[in-house]
């Protein structure tokens, strides 16, 4: 790996990829949050308008029962029966003051002409002046009511109240309760009218529950629809069904079924619920001017929770997460970057310590090769000089010479010269193959034994004075298309880490090379040694990059790291340990004959040992 380019990549990824990552979390996770509460609200909402309609459906059916129990007790009353004008006009001034959804109550004479009338206002309900009293014969509920037996009801169909024979503005959505009222003697007195403000009537509910974004609708068998304000204090009328019918198309279609539930329109939850206005009055006294009862219809609406809505009103709580996230990608790529940069100085003080250990090894070599060419170039110089001395002593006295014995001695000398020549020649060879294999790390055929033989011959000169012995079975005789000097430092670590652990100072012991062929397409290296051993808690860790049972020896731990990197990733191959205390140490190589076709070493052995820190 080059770890330059992975340090670049990591700079100028780690950021973005980290921000990206973790700004998907957040946004994901805070849609579906948003999308759950508007769930949990929608299901509240429908909730909430569902108890907001029955609780208007109730209030209205309870005040329809209160306002005819009201006429009844109120048309037996005596004052009615048998009082005057004036004490009449006390009695309806007391009733329209303890309730104020009653918008007018009235007291009609025989022949229609208002008697007493008590209108609603704004502080409180007030009697109207004898001089702004209206006549009402011509009106539907009079015409039927004064011909009304006695103790029946009478309730009209909701409508717009009139006034001089004029609709009244604003409207006023009415509902009118009327029964006929008799003198003791039993004839006529008139007629008692209670006007309903519709309107009115539903604010006073709306009240209780009024909130932004909310509606109540009510349509009264025609097309009424009274929808209270803002304020909830006055109400006000549609009576244009087009206009709707445009505007709720939805609630005009269920106005004439007899319904109950819930739907959703134009983004708004509806209840849709019906009252019958039929009072618990037997029903031979409660009469309707329409064909059956009038049913009044409510729909209490309410806006659906929107998820933009939603979404923007948690933009604070996202922007603040989003921020947090900024924050914390920052830091985690800091993070990374600095164990890229870490990484790459490990690496290269890695590789710098690999370099280290090959020249170390070849410097013992070197020093190994030096003491070794000593004898046969000391010999070859001391012959050299013999044959000079006994030629110069044949120049100065030729007279002398015994040239037979001149001859023979020439001959001695130049053979032991030649062969000392030879032998330095030799080793020369032997350590140059083998140097240039370890510094140039390249690929090339090679047969085993003779490579083995070659690397060990380099390596024989420091156990001379040794007690142990560096003995060697090559019996392969295979031809290897591989790295030599790659093989050549991994069977040199092993012998150096078995001569260093092997055998305390002074111990005597063998250290053995064998190569024998594992499989027809695999060749198998054993290096074995007969010392001391290692401890059982110790194996697992042997191939572990600065790990090492001697430090005081002075070495790095890395010999077996990069013997193991070697093995596996540069020859394809595998390596194994045996050992046990006392009883010495065994590395078993199994290689095949044809390297796999992979890099140079040094950046997978790199790679290798820096990610198994």
């Amino acid at each position: 790996m080059d770890h330059i380019a992975y340090q670049n990549r990591v700079q100028t990824w780690a950021f973005p990829t980290i921000c990206l990552g973790l700004l998907t979390v957040v946004g994901t996770a805070y849609f579906l949050v948003t999308l759950f509460d508007q769930t949990v609200e929608e299901r509240a909402t429908t909730e909430r308008v569902q108890a907001d309609g029955r609780s208007t459906l109730a209030q209205i059916g309870a005040a329809m029962e209160e306002y005819a129990r009201l006429m009844m007790i109120t048309a037996n009353s005596p004052v009615l029966t048998e009082g005057s004008e004036d004490k009449v006009a006390r009695l309806l001034l007391t009733i329209a003051k303890s309730d104020q959804r009653i918008d007018q109550l009235r007291l009609l004479s025989p022949n229609g002409m208002e008697v007493v009338r008590i209108n609603d206002a704004p502080d409180s309900p007030i009697k109207v002046p004898r001089d702004n009293l209206q006549d009402k014969s011509d009106r539907p509920y009079f015409k039927a009511t004064v011909t009304d037996p006695k103790g029946t009801l009478r309730i009209s169909p909701l409508d717009l109240n009139i006034e001089f024979g004029k609709v009244e503005y604003p409207l006023t959505p009415t509902i009118r309760l009327s029964t006929p009222i008799f003198w003791e003697n039993g004839r006529i007195r008139g007629v008692l009218v209670l006007n309903i403000n519709a309107g009115s009537m539903v604010g006073q509910v709306q009240r209780k529950t009024q909130m932004e974004g909310e509606w109540t609708l009510i349509h009264v068998g025609g097309s009424h629809w009274v929808l209270p304000d803002k304020t909830g204090e006055r109400g006000w009328v549609l009576t244009d069904t087009d206009q709707a019918r445009a505007r709720y198309p939805e609630v005009v279609a269920r106005m004439n079924r007899v319904h109950q539930g819930s739907f959703q329109e134009q983004g708004i939850l509806w209840f849709h619920g019906t009252q019958d206005l039929e009072t618990e009055l037997p029903r031979d006294r409660l009469i309707s001017d329409v064909r059956g009862f009038p049913i009044i219809h409510v729909f209490v609406g309410a806006q659906r929770p929107f998820l933009a809505a939603l979404l923007a009103n948690r933009l604070p709580v996202a922007a603040l997460a989003a921020a947090l996230s900024l924050a914390v990608a920052w830091a985690w790529s800091r993070a990374l970057i600095g164990q890229a940069r870490a990484r790459r100085a490990r690496a290269q003080a890695y590789k710098r310590l690999v370099q280290s250990e090959k020249l170390a090894g070849l410097g013992g070599m070197v020093a190994g090769i030096a003491h070794e060419l000593n004898t046969p170039i000391g010999n070859a110089l001391t012959i050299a000089s013999t044959i000079q001395d006994r030629a110069l002593e044949a120049q100065a006295h030729p007279a002398a010479l015994d040239l037979p014995d001149f001859l023979d001695d020439m001959s001695q000398g130049s053979t032991a010269l030649l062969r000392s020549l030879d032998r330095a020649r030799t080793l020369i060879r032997r350590f140059k193959d083998v140097a240039v294999d370890r510094t140039a790390e390249r690929r090339r055929p090679f047969a085993l034994d003779p490579f083995l033989e070659d690397l060990l011959a380099t390596m024989r000169p420091r156990f001379r004075t040794s007690p142990i012995t560096l003995t060697l079975e090559a019996n392969s005789k295979a031809t290897m298309d591989s790295y030599p000097g790659a093989l050549g430092q991994v069977v040199m670590n092993l012998i150096d880490n078995a001569q260093t652990h092997g055998f305390p100072e002074g111990a005597a012991g063998e250290i053995r090379v064998t190569a024998t062929l594992a499989t027809p397409d695999k060749v198998r290296l054993i290096c074995a040694d007969s010392g001391q051993g290692i401890e059982k808690r110790n194996l697992p860790r042997l191939f572990e990059p600065f790990f090492t049972t001697r430090p005081s020896l002075g070495g790095g731990g890395l010999g077996l790291a990069i013997t193991h990197g070697i093995v596996v990733d540069l020859l394809g191959g595998e390596i194994m340990v045996t050992s046990s205390p006392g009883k010495g140490t065994a590395f078993i190589i199994d290689l095949p004959w044809h390297a796999p076709e992979k890099s140079p070493p040094s950046e997978k052995e790199q790679d290798r040992a820096v990610g198994s820190q």
